[in-house]
């Protein structure tokens, strides 16, 4: 009888672990993210592309075709955790996926770069490397997953866009430009699927 309860309140706090780590961020294992100053690398400013409110009829999708032919599509869904939180507060992550059609081979990647504001410490404001995501011959990884806080918008995010060209060489080519005011990503996932090179 003894050993039963024991095992209950194990099993209970296991539980409640599990819960408490679901309430803090959208995906129960979350990588630790160590932020490393670092400007976002230069690419061709024509292949700046931005992320309409919506794209489509539907709202949900939008294709961008880029001057090197590559094309990009982007669609918003709410994640598997919900947009809102038990309390009724948006949520405050939003989740950046990446994934490449059959038809693309190589790799492909996002790293995103935040410019923090001013501070007394950093009076000039500075850039900091977020994370990264990539993916290779249409397969996906933990690596292609990325969450971010809705709080990161402030002071805006570059994700740049990289992919391996002559000699595997990894080069980035694209740029998109988030800020606050792309707030309704709160509990979303954004999935960007590499169509075509």
């Amino acid at each position: 009888m003894k050993v039963t309860s024991t095992v209950a309140r194990v099993f209970l706090a296991s539980v409640a672990l599990c819960l408490a780590l679901a309430a803090t961020s959208p995906l129960l294992a979350t990588r630790a993210q160590q932020y490393e100053e670092a400007a976002p690398p230069s690419y061709p400013k024509e292949d700046n592309f931005s992320l309409g409110r919506y794209g489509t009829a539907s709202g949900r999708q939008s294709v961008f075709k880029l001057s090197d032919g590559d094309e990009i599509r982007i669609e918003r869904q709410p994640w598997a955790w919900g947009s809102v939180r038990p309390n009724g507060q948006p949520s405050p992550w939003f989740v950046l996926e990446l994934r490449t059609s059959r038809r693309v081979k190589w790799w492909k990647a996002i790293t995103v770069y935040k410019n923090e504001l001013p501070t007394m410490e950093h009076p000039k404001g500075r850039w900091v490397r977020l994370g990264h995501v990539s993916v290779a011959d249409n397969m996906t990884s933990v690596e292609s997953y990325l969450d971010v806080s809705m709080s990161q918008l402030r002071g805006g995010l570059v994700l740049v866009f990289e992919k391996a060209k002559a000699l595997g060489v990894h080069t980035p080519v694209h740029g998109m430009l988030l800020t606050e005011a792309n707030g309704d990503l709160a509990g979303q996932r954004l999935i960007f699927t590499w169509d075509k090179d």
